[in-house]
């Protein structure tokens, strides 16, 4: 029985092995017949089909995330953000600062008259707070005899950002981020004019003409009976506004000056009016003086001037017994009744007379004599005993309606600080231009004056005369 067993045993085996050579036989076989199909369509029209079919697909290769892969990142030691090679020398890097970001555009004072001014804005990032990367900046500018710019109309804009221009090269820095952030982002953008914005030709003497017809220009944009007063005060050296022939430049003088302006202006016409006198110069405010305003901080550009005028108790503040006035408001228009309040004082340098409604009404024949602040009223009675020599004549004209709350002009501004004094003695900006520079002093105060006559203070009127 064993050995029977044994040979069906070996019968099957040479069965298995005979149906598995038979099957790698018909495999090998096929798989000749396909290489020789292939051979043979190579130059087939289907050939194409056939390996495109079975070529791999080129997505695989160009999106490894398909296959769970990741995205090559970047190199480690990749090159950072490079300064533009233009980047001015006269403009500092704060120290703790990194550079993120160059970007260029043309500036919005370009125009067809003149060659495109390139604007390059860079993005930077430090970890010191912004206040100190802006008082960085601000004394900088100040400490190299740069041209403070006016702030932006907003107020919370205007503590984080500082203008400043030098020559042909203007500069604005501001902070980005919020006070609160950490790291700080803060831009700082700059527009360097090329010589032939300004002028055509690089000769001396051409140069010159065109600047004589800029500034002739600029003149005839403002009303006639102004142009004299602003063109006496630019003589002195007084208004910080520059005369260009670009017609946004040129059309300044009409156009709303901001309360921060003129109270630099009124201080800086004072004590050059009176630079002979010290007793009746008024002294600008230094950056460890208390701020008599929350808005008005000692970093603020025109701090100096508006703590002086706070100080001196020329414009309300808590020093005055005003402690409403927390605010000055630095980038508002100026008004007409606050522009009167502030220069009427230096006229007179004495108490100012009570004044009612009734009693400026008779005086001006002003209709809107009730729409004045209150306090306001005794500098508006005192100007109108001036005569023609008041400040309200002088930069308004006539007028029936004093519109209290309506904005002065630069020129207007300008012609209320052609004249200090009373109309029986007091200095214009023609007497001070002609001056002789020689003083003398006076036995009685000490003051070092020059000695005049005692003919009137030199008007346009009379000058022509």
């Amino acid at each position: 029985m064993q050995t029977c067993a044994s040979v069906e045993n070996a019968i099957s085996c040479d069965r298995e092995l005979s149906v598995f050579e038979k099957n790698c036989s018909i495999r090998l076989l096929t798989l000749l017949g396909l290489l020789l199909s292939l051979t043979a369509c190579a130059n087939t029209p289907g050939s194409k089909q056939l390996e495109d079919s079975l070529a791999p697909d080129p997505k695989l290769k160009d999106n490894p995330e398909l296959l769970g892969g990741s995205t090559p990142s970047p190199s480690p030691g990749a090159t950072p953000t490079q300064l533009p090679e233009d980047f001015p020398r006269e403009i500092p890097q704060y120290n703790n600062a990194e550079l993120q970001s160059v970007s260029r555009s043309t500036s919005e004072r370009s125009s067809p008259q003149t060659e495109e001014t390139p604007r390059v804005t860079t993005l930077w990032e430090t970890g010191d707070r912004g206040d100190r990367v802006r008082q960085f900046y601000q004394t900088h500018f100040e400490e190299n005899q740069w041209e403070i710019l006016p702030t932006p109309a907003t107020e919370t804009q205007g503590d984080r950002s500082v203008s400043a221009r030098k020559d042909n090269l203007q500069v604005t820095v501001e902070i980005v981020s919020q006070p609160s952030d950490t790291p700080t982002e803060f831009s700082l953008t700059y527009e360097l004019e090329s010589a032939t914005s300004t002028a055509k030709t690089p000769e001396t003497s051409k140069s010159s003409t065109t600047t004589e017809k800029a500034t002739e220009t600029t003149l005839e944009t403002i009303t006639e009976p102004l142009r004299p007063y602003v063109s006496d005060l630019q003589q002195l050296g007084i208004l910080s506004l520059k005369a260009t022939s670009s017609d946004a430049d040129a059309d300044a003088w009409n156009q709303a000056i901001a309360r921060a302006q003129y109270a630099e202006w009124l201080i800086a016409a004072n004590n050059r009016f009176f630079d002979n006198q010290p007793s009746k110069q008024i002294r600008l405010a230094t950056p460890s003086t208390q701020p008599a305003f929350q808005d008005v901080p000692a970093t603020h550009p025109q701090f100096a001037a508006i703590q002086g005028l706070a100080d001196a108790g020329i414009i309300p503040s808590s020093l005055t017994g005003e402690n409403t006035a927390v605010n000055f408001r630095p980038d508002a228009p100026l008004s007409r009744e606050d522009a009167i309040a502030w220069k009427v004082p230096l006229d007179f340098r004495q108490g100012l007379p009570k004044a009612s409604v009734e009693a400026v009404r008779e005086a001006w024949g002003f209709q809107d004599v009730p729409k004045v602040d209150p306090a306001i009223l005794p500098a508006i009675l005192a100007d109108y005993q001036n005569g023609e020599l008041s400040n309200i004549r002088r930069a308004f004209g006539y007028t029936r309606i004093f519109q209290p709350k309506k904005e002065v002009t630069r020129a207007e501004a300008a012609a209320t600080l052609w004249y200090f004094g009373d109309r029986n003695e007091g200095l214009s900006a023609t007497d001070v231009v002609n001056r002789q520079p020689t003083p003398q002093a006076n036995p009685q105060t000490g003051d070092r004056t020059n000695v005049r006559s005692s003919e009137p203070p030199t008007t346009p009127e009379n000058q022509e005369n």
